[in-house]
């Protein structure tokens, strides 16, 4: 932040203090108040001072880095046995969010079909949509489809390569392991004619 000094009033000079085990005067302590008033109210003007020479440097594109609350100087004038008057904090700026990716909703199987031994899949979308996609597609959502087997298809989505889950949300992996079958499919597999085999 840009400096900005404030003269020391007069007041500051001359405050009232009590010897030991006396106590001010309603006048003493009036003054003292006062004082501490125009101490505050310069402290305040030094800030607002250095804030405007700063917006101007921004506007001018000489920019420098704000010091942080913790580490600014206040601006007020530290006196001996008074509390050091800090001006108002500054409004925090607001650091733009980063926004976060939507979390990916993977396709899923719908159908698989088998025409001369060319495996294709339908695949529904989260919106619903259904696509038909054969090795190599790149569905709306960017993955890729990276095989396709009777019973299963893995896409690519980003670094990930993932089974896809049937549309009743169940995994031909699961099912297989757990009914000790391997190459079981649920799916009605097509053949050329079109009658599931």
């Amino acid at each position: 932040m840009a400096s900005a000094h404030a003269e020391v009033p007069d007041c500051a000079t001359h405050l009232q203090r009590a010897a030991p085990g006396q106590v001010l005067t309603a006048e003493q302590i009036d003054l003292n108040n006062n004082c501490l008033q125009e101490l505050q109210q310069e402290s305040a003007a030094v800030e607002l001072r250095a804030r405007i020479a700063d917006s101007e440097k921004k506007i001018l594109g000489k920019t420098e880095p704000v010091p942080s609350p913790a580490t600014r100087t206040s601006g007020g004038l530290p006196l001996p046995g008074f509390p050091t008057v800090l001006p108002p904090n500054a409004p925090t700026p607001v650091q733009p969010r980063t926004p976060t990716p939507p979390v990916w909703l993977p396709p899923r199987i719908a159908m698989i079909a088998s025409d001369q031994g060319r495996m294709t899949a339908s695949l529904k979308m989260p919106d619903g949509a259904l696509y038909d996609a054969i090795k190599g597609t790149v569905l709306p959502d960017g993955s890729t489809v990276t095989a396709i087997r009777a019973d299963i298809v893995y896409v690519r989505h980003g670094k990930d390569v993932v089974p896809l889950s049937n549309d009743d949300g169940s995994t031909q992996i699961g099912q297989a392991v757990a009914s000790g079958v391997s190459g079981a499919s649920a799916f009605p597999v097509l053949g050329t004619s079109g009658a599931r085999q």
